[in-house]
């Protein structure tokens, strides 16, 4: 979770100036910041980075060290972060839920199935309760009899 926040907290310090002065392009979002970075750079630069045959390699600011003390120290800018994230965590998660319907499914088949068990356990119970009362009742009328 710290890492989410820190991310967010590193975006938001890098994108502010940018978008201070008005440059939208400065700010790309989350995931295209690296894409972006290796289009507008050079072939050749992108070669020296990452050796051929390997994946480049995603972009860690040198703040980051810093913005990981900071945000450790201010224990108040860490609530915001975390504050600012739970909407999107929770749209995030209940998009996933919606795509995910198999969970739902076998929620609702691991309720009937216990339902229909249940039932059952109480129908056999019925008719060994029933039977007893029929033989109870049998012996009485033995007794009454004799």
């Amino acid at each position: 979770m710290t890492r989410i926040l820190l991310t967010i907290a590193m975006t938001m310090a890098l994108a502010a100036p940018a978008l201070a002065q008005g440059e939208g392009e400065a700010a790309a979002p989350a995931g295209e910041g690296a894409a972006a970075a290796e289009q507008a750079a050079p072939a050749g630069d992108a070669a020296a980075t990452a050796p051929a045959g390997e994946p480049p390699r995603p972009y860690r600011s040198e703040l980051r060290a810093t913005c990981e003390a900071e945000l450790e120290k201010d224990r108040a800018w860490q609530a915001e972060l975390k504050n600012s994230l739970r909407p999107e965590v929770h749209e995030e998660d209940a998009s996933l839920m919606l795509r995910n319907k198999k969970h739902v499914v076998m929620a609702y088949a691991a309720v009937w199935i216990l339902t229909v068990v249940f039932l059952v356990l109480l129908w056999l119970r019925q008719r060994r309760l029933l039977a007893e009362i029929d033989r109870l009742a049998g012996e009485v009328k033995k007794a009454a009899a004799s």
